[in-house]
């Protein structure tokens, strides 16, 4: 039986989807922190009015004409159009209906309806949408998360922090919602039909959690999340899956200049639930690092995550910044991952690794590759410079090691390659 692996197990993925998504927010920063948190999505049914046009039935038209040229009562409207008394108060009362007609008056809608003779109406009707209660704006179709993405909180893992305490829409938020139904008809939005005028009420909400991460990144105030984000192709009618912010704060989008220009910037006092899931985060290692022996866990996991024998590896740890110091002595084995360190110390750009950030001990933990070892510094220049070149060797070279060499051998076999 096939074991399906949550986000949160290949947390790896939604980092380098972040940094080849949106590199205009990662070069040059640091990543700080990697987070796997339990993010509300509200889920509403809303009451929206909508606009809608057509062709005009003739005797609606002709009474409504009539209306416009000052006859007022059902009796003479009805003697000038020769038609029943009866027959003429039913075609009232769905003129009425349409919105056409008030106490006897033309409504701004009626005027508009005779002066182009087309029946505009207005009508209610209902839809299901998606919000980010956090930030207060509602979620875009690509933003959408999917049924099986959602949980009921006693269907969460109580190890990962939830991003707390309100998970509904505000009042306050309902409000400015409210006051800016154009700005999700717009084709960027793809929340509403253009038909749709204004939000009427909130019919009823929920809520539920979809996986998604907190990060930070050196000189922006506050911290971003990343929501898994869906693109639909028209050509191929695929979907591609992808993990981007859905919003930034004022704060940090004036840190970033014209490179926040793409994405939805809400107000600084929306951050305050997440700087608290931020402080939580902390203040958890804190407590487990104090429970669990932080060195022989850090240990274990240089050993079974990277392959590596933890127990000959310096470590530095501020905050959730852990910088290992490699050499050539400490590689028990070769997998991909070992060539993502290698290529940490050739590139200082290159991605650091998360994975580590899934356990609740080291939850937001970001580890970097560095070495003093000049021999080992040499392999990785050699390695990725091949690697950069676009030759189809480099990736030959991973494969033949990884699945058709001995796991003993590896290492050694890797170093004769490319030294």
């Amino acid at each position: 039986m096939t074991v399906v692996k949550t986000p949160f197990q290949n947390n790896h993925i939604a980092l380098r989807d972040f940094m080849r998504s949106c590199p205009e927010l990662t070069t040059g920063r640091a990543l700080t922190q990697f987070a796997c948190i339990y993010y509300p999505i509200a889920m509403l049914e809303l009451e929206l009015l909508e606009n809608a046009s057509e062709e005009f039935d003739t005797i609606e038209n002709a009474m409504l004409e009539l209306i416009y040229a000052g006859l007022k009562s059902i009796e003479q409207i009805s003697e000038v159009m020769g038609l029943p008394l009866n027959y003429t108060q039913k075609l009232m009362t769905i003129l009425e209906g349409y919105g056409h007609i008030e106490n006897g008056e033309l409504t701004e809608l009626g005027r508009r309806s005779v002066a182009e003779g087309i029946k505009y109406t207005k009508y209610t009707t209902r839809q299901l949408v998606q919000a980010d209660s956090i930030h207060g704006v509602l979620l875009s179709r690509e933003f959408n998360q999917s049924n099986h993405s959602l949980f009921q909180p006693d269907e969460t893992t109580g190890s990962f922090q939830h991003v707390l305490p309100n998970p509904f829409l505000s009042a306050e938020a309902f409000q400015r919602l409210m006051s800016e139904t154009m700005n999700y008809k717009r084709v960027n939005k793809r929340i509403f039909h253009v038909n749709i005028e204004r939000i009427q009420s909130i019919i009823s909400q929920s809520f539920r959690f979809a996986h998604a991460f907190l990060v930070s990144l050196e000189g922006l105030p506050h911290p971003i999340v990343l929501l898994k984000h869906v693109t639909y192709s028209q050509e191929t009618r695929s979907a591609t899956h992808t993990w981007r912010p859905i919003a930034l704060s004022h704060s940090n989008a004036k840190a970033l200049g014209a490179a926040a220009a793409a994405y939805e910037i809400v107000e600084d006092e929306a951050m305050a639930s997440l700087l608290a899931t931020k402080s939580e985060i902390e203040k958890q290692q804190q407590v487990l690092s104090q429970k669990y022996n932080f060195t022989a866990k850090w240990t274990e996991g240089l050993q079974k995550q990277l392959g590596l024998k933890g127990e000959l590896i310096p470590y530095a740890k501020a905050g959730h910044q852990v910088s290992i110091d490699l050499h050539m002595s400490v590689f028990a084995k070769v997998t991909r991952t070992t060539f993502l360190l290698l290529q940490q110390l050739a590139d200082p750009k290159a991605m650091p690794h998360v994975g580590f950030a899934k356990y609740d001990y080291l939850s937001g933990v970001v580890a970097r590759a560095t070495t003093s070892d000049p021999q080992l510094q040499q392999l990785a220049s050699k390695l990725f410079q091949l690697q950069n070149n676009g030759s189809r060797n480099y990736e030959q070279l991973i494969h033949e090691i990884t699945n058709h060499s001995p796991t003993e051998q590896r290492w050694d076999k890797l170093v004769s390659a490319i030294l």
